[in-house]
């Protein structure tokens, strides 16, 4: 996954596994972490709120995985009135890499979409996923 093709390949199969919700998570998180000292206080506040309502929120729409104390340390650590740390999402996203990293990437390796993304990388297919209409869901 070192590079954008190979993370939209990973991309549809987790959506064909209906676990898509953990790499756009990682994906968001690591995104609030690069930006962390370059915006705004309101601007952070905002980011966080989208993030932990769509992802860590009890019933959100892409709720992921995460256990109850982590959860409860998010909770815990934003409660600190324009004060958000940079490490909010630490845990979780260690959680995510974990779950990715020992249940849907294993699968993927094994995947028919890793080995045509494979043959994309090597030149062997003249079509990658943007000749395929994939791109649009990405």
């Amino acid at each position: 996954l070192n590079s954008q093709i190979g993370i939209n390949y990973f991309k549809i199969h987790m959506i064909n596994e209906l676990s898509i919700e953990s790499i756009l998570f990682f994906q968001n998180a690591m995104g609030w972490k690069s930006a962390f000292r370059t915006t705004s206080v309101h601007i952070r506040e905002e980011n966080y709120l989208r993030i932990f309502n769509t992802f860590i929120e009890r019933g959100s729409i892409m709720q992921i995985n995460v256990s109850e104390n982590t959860y409860k340390n998010v909770l815990k650590n934003a409660d600190r009135s324009k004060n958000i740390p940079e490490s909010i999402f630490d845990e979780c996203i260690d959680e995510a890499i974990y779950l990715m990293s020992s249940n849907a990437f294993p699968r993927f390796l094994r995947s028919e979409l890793y080995q045509r993304y494979l043959s994309a990388a090597r030149g062997d297919m003249g079509t990658l996923l943007e000749n395929e209409g994939y791109y649009s869901y990405l």
